[in-house]
C-alpha cells in the first residue's frame, strides 16, 4: 500500500458517483484504508470502490512514472522480484485455466507489464500477439516476449484491428470508466472472439481473513473491487455470450507476502514462490 502520494501529483482529488452505474448513494464499507481514503458500497448495483480518489489523469503519471515498477513509495516494491512467480501463474493460466489461448491466431493483451504473461503464451504456442503498456521501461522489456508492444491505452489501436482474444489481467480494477473499457474491447474483438478478465475477487475469504491488509487494496491505483456477479452482469449487459467464471489461483513471491504481514526474510528466500488460494478470479466472454 502506498503511504505517501508522488510530490508531483496533484493533491486535488474526486468525490466519484459509481464507477459501474453512476449512483450517487453510498454506504462506507471499508472505513479509512488509507488516510481518509475509504471503500464504499454503491447502494444502488453495490459495486465496491475506493472513495476519494486520485483524477485518473493524475493516475496515468503514476503509471508512467519510471519507478512505478521498482519504487518502495509506489506502484510495486521490485516487479522484477515477482518474475518467477509470475511466470508459474501464467504458465499454469495458459495451460490449465484458459488453454484455448493457444489454439488463438492474434491475442491482444492490456496492461503487459514486464511480458511475462506474453512470454508464458509464446512458450505454449504459435499466437501473434500485440501488447499495450503504460510504462516505456516495461514496454522496452516486453518487447522480448511480444511482436508488437506500444506505449499508451486503447487508443493505440487501429479502428479496424481485431483479435481473436482480449486478455486484460489485473487490469479492470485500475480502470475509472468500466464501461467504456469493455466497450472498447468488445469493438477489438473478432466475432466469436473471447475476452479474458482477471481481478481480484471482493468476495475472496484471504479478504475476510486479512481485512485492512488484503493486498488487493491497492492504494491509490485499484479504484474499484468487483465481485464475481459484478463483472458477469457488466458483460452480459453489454452483449457478451457464454459469460463463465473459475477461481484464478496467483503465486506471489514470499517478499510479498512477508511485506504484507510486517515480516523480514532472509535476502536468499526473497523471490521464492508461494500460491495463494482465493486471491482472484477470471471472467470469459464470448463475442
Amino acid at each position: 500500500m502506498i503511504n505517501s502520494l508522488p510530490e508531483k501529483l496533484s493533491p486535488n482529488l474526486e468525490y466519484p458517483n459509481c464507477p459501474l452505474c453512476g449512483e450517487k448513494a453510498f454506504r462506507v464499507a471499508v472505513k479509512n484504508i488509507a488516510k481518509n481514503h475509504h471503500i464504499v458500497r454503491c447502494e444502488a448495483c453495490r459495486l465496491r470502490y475506493l472513495y476519494p480518489r486520485l483524477p485518473e489523469s493524475d493516475m496515468l503519471k503514476l503509471y508512467e512514472n519510471e519507478n512505478y515498477f521498482s519504487g518502495e513509495d509506489q506502484g510495486y516494491h521490485d516487479y522484477a522480484l515477482e518474475e518467477l512467480s509470475l511466470r508459474k501463474t501464467f504458465s499454469r493460466f495458459v495451460t490449465k485455466i484458459s488453454p484455448g489461448i493457444c489454439s488463438a491466431r492474434r491475442l491482444l493483451e492490456i496492461g503487459c507489464g514486464n511480458g511475462y504473461f506474453l512470454a508464458e503464451a509464446k512458450r505454449l504456442s504459435k499466437v501473434k500477439s500485440t501488447a499495450l503498456e503504460m510504462s516505456d521501461q516495461s514496454a522496452e522489456k516486453a518487447r522480448m516476449h511480444c511482436d508488437d508492444v506500444r506505449v499508451g491505452g486503447l487508443d493505440e489501436l487501429g479502428p479496424d484491428e481485431s483479435f481473436d482474444v482480449i486478455v486484460a489481467l489485473q487490469v479492470i480494477e485500475h480502470i475509472y470508466k468500466p464501461d467504456g473499457f469493455v466497450t472498447t474491447l468488445k469493438e477489438h474483438l473478432s466475432q466469436g472472439g473471447t475476452l479474458i478478465l482477471t481481478t481480484p475477487d471482493y468476495n475472496s475469504p484471504l479478504r475476510f481473513l486479512l481485512r485492512k491488509r488484503w493486498p488487493s487494496y491497492k492504494f491509490p491505483e485499484h479504484v474499484t473491487y468487483f465481485r464475481r456477479s459484478d463483472l458477469k452482469r457488466l458483460l452480459l449487459k453489454h452483449g457478451f455470450k457464454s459469460v463463465q467464471t473459475k477461481s484464478f489461483p496467483h503465486a506471489f513471491s514470499l517478499q510479498t507476502i512477508a511485506n504484507h504481514l510486517g515480516l523480514r526474510l532472509p535476502p536468499k528466500w526473497a523471490g521464492v514462490p508461494v500460491w495463494i488460494p482465493w486471491t482472484s478470479f477470471v471472467v470469459f466472454a464470448i463475442k
